[in-house]
This record gives C-alpha cells, structure tokens and sequence, in this order.
C-alpha cells in the first residue's frame, strides 16, 4: 500500500496538470529513442510488429549524449520530420 499512496502523490501533480487526459483522450503512440547515436535506431518503431498494429500518429523523442554526434541526430531529425 504504502508504494501505491507514492506513486499516486508523485502523479497527483501531472494529472491535475494535464486535465485532458481525463477527458476521454486515448492513448498516444511514443517512440523515446535514449541513444539516438547516427539516427541509425530512430525510425526503429516502424519495424517492430507491435508498433505497426498501432494506428494514429507518433510522437518520437531522441536523446544522444555525445556533444560530437548531437548536431548530427539535430539535421537528421529535421530531415525525417520534412519527410
């Protein structure tokens, strides 16, 4: 009990934030990229079977912590995006 009183006072402040999605609003469909590296994996969920049985649009979010590389993931992503 005590790890579920936790859980509902850390979420209590995002739900009463965001009151649409009480509102009926389904589910959305996310892709989090954590090491997006060469955008080599950022187009990952349209290969995976579960995400293709999904419709709707994706809201895809990468992450890359190498300063070198992190301009690249930038014009990358702007390029996919575009189309």
């Amino acid at each position: 009990i005590g790890k579920e009183v936790t859980m509902y006072l850390l979420l209590a402040p995002l739900v009463a934030a965001y009151p649409h999605t009480l509102a009926g609003c389904g589910p959305r469909n996310m892709y989090v990229d954590l090491g997006a590296s060469w955008c080599n994996t950022l187009q990952l969920h349209t290969q995976l079977e579960e995400a293709a049985a999904r419709s709707g649009p994706w809201m895809v979010f990468a992450f890359e912590a190498a300063p070198l590389i992190a301009p690249y993931l930038e014009r990358c992503a702007v390029e996919l995006a575009a189309g």
